[in-house]
């Protein structure tokens, strides 16, 4: 999936150092599209759906985002406060919940995964903006892949592992999970976006995962 969305992308035009807008529901699409973006060559941003409209307007203006990929309903307020639907400077928007979208994505090539530099930007994540207007800090691969290597034998994780991920992913902690437990060959239990503050349902899953 995530290679046949990656193919999507770069008929896009996404490459080297090109930012991806994810706005997406908390579910496997959000793991597929970040794989994608990276297969792809490019970096990414997460639009957190539960942030400020305003503030994601600003962070997708902030960061030159010409190609969004996300769920309607998740950017349901970006989209309406915008004029006709459309999100200035966003030239192309893939929908991973239209119908249409994901019967052409099923039936499309995956091809080729881009080669990446370590020195190429992965994401974009955003400060909190507490001191004035939020900045973005671009973090490369080689930051990345040095978090997947570094803390792997600190947090235990290998072939099997199961982790609960609740971060969201416009949160910088969320690349940890995102980052160790593929890479060591673990599964990634997704908190879906409710669940993430009923510690009964987080108590459920985690029994489940184990």
């Amino acid at each position: 999936r995530a290679g046949r969305l990656a193919a999507r992308l770069r008929d896009a035009g996404v490459g080297a150092e090109a930012v991806v807008g994810l706005c997406l529901e908390r579910d496997a699409d959000v793991i597929v599209a970040i794989l994608a973006v990276w297969q792809a060559g490019g970096g990414y941003v997460s639009l957190d759906p539960a942030y400020p409209a305003e503030r994601l307007r600003f962070m997708l203006a902030d960061s030159r985002v010409r190609v969004l990929v996300g769920h309607r309903r998740a950017a349901a307020s970006l989209i309406a406060g915008s004029p006709g639907g459309r999100l200035a400077g966003v030239d192309t928007v893939v929908w991973l919940d239209d119908p249409a979208v994901v019967v052409q994505l099923a039936a499309g090539p995956a091809g080729p995964a881009a080669a990446v530099r370590p020195g190429q930007l992965a994401y974009v994540i955003y400060t909190s903006g507490s001191t004035g207007t939020p900045k973005g800090v671009q973090v490369t691969h080689a930051s990345v892949l040095n978090l997947a290597t570094g803390l792997r034998p600190v947090l235990g994780v290998s072939q099997g592992s199961r982790v609960l991920h609740i971060a969201s992913f416009s949160f910088d902690g969320s690349v940890l999970e995102l980052a160790v437990v593929p890479a060591a060959g673990g599964t990634l239990v997704m908190a879906g976006t409710g669940e993430r503050t009923d510690i009964r349902l987080l108590a459920g899953l985690v029994r489940a995962g184990r």
